[in-house]
């Protein structure tokens, strides 16, 4: 993503609240790319194209505007949220709502309920990493055809959520799946 395509409303969504553990460089004149839990492309803090967005144990909390992260998706390849206290995964979810690049998503010891983030699980075809473990999906139910065109998947981890009913048959042709929990 070039730091012109990141508009203000943008960063006031994602903006670096008083609960944040670490908001070096959010919402400042500092280049993008130095912001902290933001990595670029190549390590570099010029080039301005985000592939990663790593904010794990930060004080993250309420609503993830899903959204709004869509101008990132054009080259970010992981997003790392994991031990904060989001609940939801807000926004759409359409054609529109489509991430090429995303190999790992780690949503794992939140708050984040229902069975929205599974749906959205197919807007991810090249995804490799897939941790949702210790949410609150309480007799969530997983859509069975959510795994079809997964032919990347090696770790998926849903434990301590208290799914329910059964896991879908198309995890049996996940080729690649090394874990699952």
């Amino acid at each position: 993503m070039k730091l012109s395509e990141f508009s203000e409303s943008d960063i006031l969504r994602l903006k670096a609240s008083s609960s944040w553990i670490h908001s070096d460089g959010w919402l400042t004149n500092d280049l993008i790319c130095s912001w902290y839990g933001v990595l670029c492309q190549d390590g570099s803090e010029e080039n301005n194209i985000i592939v990663e967005l790593d904010l794990k144990h930060n004080g993250l909390q309420g609503n993830l505007p899903m959204s709004e992260l869509m101008t990132l998706r054009t080259h970010l390849r992981k997003i790392n949220l994991a031990g904060n206290a989001i609940q939801k995964l807000a926004g759409r979810n359409d054609e529109s709502f489509f991430w090429p690049h995303l190999q790992s998503l780690l949503l794992q010891d939140n708050r984040i309920s229902g069975t929205q983030p599974f749906s959205w699980l197919q807007n991810f075809p090249n995804i490799t990493e897939i941790n949702l473990s210790a949410n609150r999906f309480n007799d969530s139910h997983i859509p069975g055809n959510v795994f079809e065109n997964f032919s990347s998947v090696r770790t998926l981890r849903l434990d301590h959520n208290f799914i329910g009913g059964s896991l879908p048959s198309t995890l049996a042709s996940l080729e690649s799946l090394g874990e699952l929990q």
